[in-house]
């Protein structure tokens, strides 16, 4: 077996991490907690008092179908545009 220049024996498991992947290094723990105090101590955000929604779910999802029925008819609309040029093309070079 060859030696690196650490001088420890390479080998079939020679590139493997010597610790376990699964065990955070104490570095990772201490910037988590760290992390962690920092949102702790970060007042929570308030949410906004404004006028309760009017709107009913069902009114919420009607509308969203009817915008997104509105948004394929205009895709058609502009495919079938540009299919009526390409046709009107090809008929006025014959």
């Amino acid at each position: 077996m060859s030696a690196d220049a650490s001088g420890e024996e390479g080998g079939l498991l020679g590139k493997l991490p010597r610790s376990r992947p699964g065990v955070e290094t104490a570095t990772r723990v201490a910037a988590r907690d760290a992390a962690e105090r920092r949102a702790a101590a970060e007042p929570a955000a308030e949410p906004e008092s404004g006028p309760p929604s009017t709107t009913s779910g069902f009114e919420q999802l009607a509308r969203a179908g009817a915008g997104l029925a509105g948004g394929a008819a205009a895709a058609g609309f502009r495919l079938a545009g540009r299919a009526v040029g390409e046709i009107g093309k090809a008929v006025g070079r014959s």
